[in-house]
């Protein structure tokens, strides 16, 4: 699904093109996250009663999956399970900006597309930290906001490497390659790393978590959605916690 965005589709969060497997070449269009039940009647006027009636074969570029990049399930993914991703990030993201750039990083760094699992990440986003660009002593607030998310990773790493002071002394700082060197020193260190605007996720920092039962699933993007207090679904004694301290608990 990596190549499947459409430029043309345009949605708030993520507008999933559904093409019949009927033989008609008939494509719907439907706009998530929505409420579950509004899917259900949408499947239902659209006679895509079973994930076999159906692939997903486009998103937008703009929303959720547009955010991350890539899509990260699979175009049989049953659109149940899209849209609690959708929902989970969404939810996810009112507290956590980063939320979306997370579960993309997870994804790619275990090889994951099952969108389920990847709502489970979500609700936990908070537990994967985001590691800020620190712009180098010295260099000029035009000069950093001119460079993108990859230059600024490498202007940190210059900093934190002792190498900026350096190009300073050599009268190249302002023409360095801070992306080329970003994308050097992740090689030589091997490593990954993701960038988003303001910040970037290393994959030291993505512990592999399991997935979470399917009720415990369902109630905790219902708690993030709603700020209800849900039991803790990683630990079915812990008492009750509220959506906020969810994305820590769980």
């Amino acid at each position: 699904m990596s190549d499947c965005i459409d430029d043309r589709i345009e949605g708030n969060f993520v507008f999933l093109a559904v093409r019949a497997t009927d033989g008609s070449g008939r494509r719907a269009g439907v706009d998530l996250p929505m409420d579950p039940d509004e899917l259900a009647r949408f499947e239902g006027e659209q006679g895509l009663m079973a994930p076999s009636d159906y692939r997903i074969d486009g998103y937008s570029k703009d929303g959720i999956v547009g955010r991350m990049g890539f899509a990260p399930f699979r175009d049989d993914s049953p659109l149940e399970d899209v849209n609690l991703l959708c929902r989970a990030v969404d939810a996810a993201s009112r507290s956590d900006p980063h939320a979306a750039d997370k579960v993309a990083a997870w994804a790619e760094c275990w090889e994951v597309d099952d969108p389920r699992v990847l709502a489970g990440v979500a609700v936990r986003s908070a537990d994967i930290p985001i590691h800020r660009y620190s712009r180098p002593r010295g260099m000029d607030d035009l000069q950093w906001r001119g460079l993108d998310p990859l230059g600024r990773l490498g202007a940190s790493m210059s900093e934190e490497r002792g190498l900026y002071g350096a190009l300073r002394s050599g009268g190249v700082a302002d023409s360095f390659d801070y992306a080329g060197y970003a994308y050097a020193a992740r090689e030589d260190d091997d490593r990954q790393m993701w960038c988003s605007d303001d910040g970037y996720i290393v994959d030291s920092d993505l512990p592999n978590m399991p997935p979470l039962s399917a009720r415990g699933l369902e109630d905790a993007v219902a708690a993030l959605e709603t700020g209800a207090a849900v039991m803790d679904p990683a630990d079915p004694t812990n008492m009750a916690v509220t959506a906020a301290e969810s994305g820590r608990a769980l």
